[in-house]
């Protein structure tokens, strides 16, 4: 309910609790928001297309943002390093989606690095998510293809994706369903995702693309 009184309740909560910094108004639904490893910048994707990197003391823009024309941001992440910031997003223009989409680019020019389009899904869908993890080393990232009708869709193929190229250089499918739209990282920086329908849960070393242990329960979401 947007209304005078909720707001008012909210920014009073806000403002009594010492851990909030500040307040950034996005004019536009957020889809994704990240902050770089160095605490310095923070980036926040919409749903018009743009990515708008902050300067995080401040939360003043830093430049002009970063435009997918017809796109609808879906998530950003930055690298280990800070010096690249992935940008998964759908393309409206098209109106059946197979594949998904990701740009990388550098987060304090806005300039687009590689365009990664991933293989297509065996079955179309009204958008595909896609969902980035870097790897620790921050050399390659793991792209998951996550189809729309999640978790009745067909098995969420995760590629590695070379930093430097954008090629396509190892491949993991797990179950036969869709699993949940995004994973979690654990504290030892493996990977964590489940799916519904498969009614199974994984931990994957993201390093060697592999399952490190499994169990037979499984949801829409988990961390």
């Amino acid at each position: 309910d947007e209304s005078p009184v909720t707001l008012g309740s909210l920014l009073s909560v806000l403002l009594r609790n010492p851990a909030t910094l500040g307040i950034v108004d996005h004019s536009f639904g957020i889809y994704g928001a990240a902050i770089s490893p160095d605490g310095r910048l923070m980036a926040i994707g919409d749903d018009i297309g743009n990515v708008v990197v902050y300067d995080a003391a401040t939360r003043v823009p830093v430049g002009r943002p970063y435009e997918v024309a017809s796109g609808l941001i879906q998530n950003v992440r930055f690298s280990p390093d800070g010096d690249i910031l992935a940008v998964s997003y759908m393309d409206r223009s098209i109106p059946v989606q197979r594949r998904g989409l990701v740009d990388l680019i550098d987060p304090r020019t806005r300039e687009l690095r590689q365009r990664v389009r991933l293989p297509p899904l065996p079955e179309p869908a009204s958008f595909v998510a896609s969902d980035v993890v870097f790897l620790p080393s921050g050399r390659d990232l793991l792209v998951r293809t996550v189809h729309g009708d999640s978790p009745n869709g067909p098995a969420s193929p995760m590629y590695r994706v070379d930093r430097e190229t954008g090629a396509v250089t190892d491949r993991l499918q797990l179950g036969q369903h869709a699993s949940s739209f995004y994973a979690s990282e654990t504290s030892d920086a493996q990977v964590f995702l489940t799916s519904m329908r498969d009614n199974r849960t994984w931990e994957l070393d993201p390093e060697r693309l592999r399952v490190e242990r499994s169990w037979s329960v499984g949801d829409s979401v988990g961390a």
